[in-house]
């Protein structure tokens, strides 16, 4: 398969830095780093393996398909793939939010 590009959308970056900095404060540097690393390479994984995360069920209607992959034990990588062999990271959620993009 061809590696495509994967490109993290400005607010899932910012989702990503919010959860990390409650781990930095909640659970100590190492975890939000820990938490940090895993996430982006959960992401680089993308790049090989771009169907990799489940079809995410919330938004079948929806014009696009949105997938999901669950990285840590409760958080998700929120994503879509674009026609152009591009992934793009759309969102980070708690694996127990059910809030729309």
């Amino acid at each position: 398969m061809e590696k495509v590009k994967v490109f993290w959308k400005p607010r899932a970056l910012v989702h990503l830095r919010k959860q990390a900095e409650w781990y930095a404060e909640n659970m100590g540097t190492a975890a939000a780093d820990k938490f940090w690393n895993g996430m982006i390479a959960a992401g680089d994984l993308l790049e090989t393996n771009p169907h990799l995360g489940k079809i995410e069920p919330i938004f079948s209607d929806s014009p696009k398909s949105y997938r999901s992959l669950v990285q840590h034990k409760d958080y998700k990588i929120i994503y879509n793939i674009e026609s152009n062999n591009i992934v793009q990271i759309v969102s980070i959620w708690h694996c127990r939010d059910e809030k729309r993009i």
